[in-house]
């Protein structure tokens, strides 16, 4: 197998066993990673870390679904193309992500195109993708 094709599989692995999705419960993201390294109020929210790969990831929980996702490499590894199109795919939800223009240096944003999940990358290394349900939370309100 060539360099491709091996990058090509270990994404579709990591897609479907790494990363935990908005929306899903904290019982899923349990069996996705294993039992949490910690969880604890945070944000307003009950926040559940897990390690799994090479990752630290932090899921939010709001009413027992995950709303937002705080992925970072503990090593400051930047992400690889790969791992945010994987990224990107597992937390779709069946729409388009847009990348966005005109970011500070060191940041880059996608908007999803059904406007209901954002992803932010600061310095290449931390991703914070949140649902609309967490942005409305942020902002105190109950629902919308």
């Amino acid at each position: 197998m060539n360099t491709k094709t091996i990058t090509l599989l270990a994404a579709l692995l990591l897609s479907t066993t790494c990363f935990a999705r908005l929306g899903e419960t904290k019982d899923q993201a349990a069996a996705r990673y294993g039992k949490p390294v910690k969880c604890e109020p945070e944000s307003g929210a009950e926040c559940c870390t897990y390690n799994a790969a090479r990752f630290t990831i932090k899921c939010y929980f709001i009413d027992g679904i995950v709303g937002a996702l705080l992925v970072s490499t503990p090593d400051k590894t930047p992400f690889s193309e790969d791992e945010i199109t994987v990224l990107q795919n597992a937390n779709s939800g069946g729409s388009a992500w847009i990348k966005q223009l005109g970011q500070p240096q060191g940041v880059w944003q996608w908007d999803r195109a059904d406007g209901k999940a954002w992803m932010t990358i600061a310095r290449g290394d931390a991703m914070l993708i949140e649902s609309a349900e967490w942005r409305a939370h942020k902002k105190g309100m109950d629902k919308f």
